[in-house]
């Protein structure tokens, strides 16, 4: 039987190595880059829109992963539950390492995809759902520090099954753009002037997984 293989110390080392390492040319190019970010002062709007079209990028491969997986045999156990796979390591850690770093690495890893087991990254615990709550189009930002190379913001959210694509179910209330729940984002720029999500901190209660395996 095989099992879940990476504790904290060992995630920690295959991000650094998938945020540092030279990418290959086959490799998928970030869909969202730096050119999705302001030259100089980001503004509610842009902070807005760079988180949303993030999620909505990982929430849709993850979707497609999962279809075209739907009837592959667990390859171990994550979170108490059986674990089916969705793609291999090699292509999902970089991939969603030209979006996201950090602290947040582990947690949109958890919460959006699963877990890492040997070769894979497998669908397990709240991933079947993905988080409980999600940025959207219409979201109440409030930008709580900003200097040249990281930005901190309030963004509002909704239930995960409230929004597709980032767009608020025609159903919802216009109050749902106020502070209801919310998340706490970090974004940071790199040396090469590259912007990416670092962290988000939910609302107390949300579901939002950050354990690696």
């Amino acid at each position: 039987m095989t099992r879940a293989t990476h504790t904290l110390a060992s995630f920690a080392f295959i991000l650094a190595c998938s945020s540092n390492a030279p990418q290959p040319r086959s490799s998928p190019q970030p869909p969202i880059g730096p050119l999705a970010a302001p030259e100089a002062t980001w503004t509610p709007d842009q902070v807005r829109k760079f988180v949303v079209d993030i999620d909505v990028a990982i929430t849709k491969r993850v979707s497609k992963l999962a279809y075209g997986g739907a009837d592959r045999n667990p390859v171990g156990v994550c979170f108490d539950q059986p674990a089916r796979p969705l793609a291999k390591v090699s292509e999902t850690l970089p991939w969603l390492g030209t979006m996201v770093e950090g602290r947040a690495f582990p947690c949109y890893l958890a919460s959006y995809f699963g877990c890492v087991v040997d070769d894979w990254v497998a669908m397990a615990g709240i991933a079947h759902l993905g988080p409980g709550t999600v940025p959207f189009t219409q979201a109440k930002v409030v930008i709580v520090e900003q200097t040249p190379t990281k930005v901190v913001a309030d963004i509002s959210e909704v239930d995960s099954q409230a929004a597709f694509g980032g767009v608020l179910d025609k159903d919802q209330t216009q109050d749902r753009t106020e502070f209801g729940l919310k998340s706490r984002y970090t974004l940071n720029r790199d040396i090469k002037g590259i912007w990416r999500i670092a962290d988000r901190v939910p609302d107390k209660g949300v579901e939002w997984e950050c354990r690696p395996r």
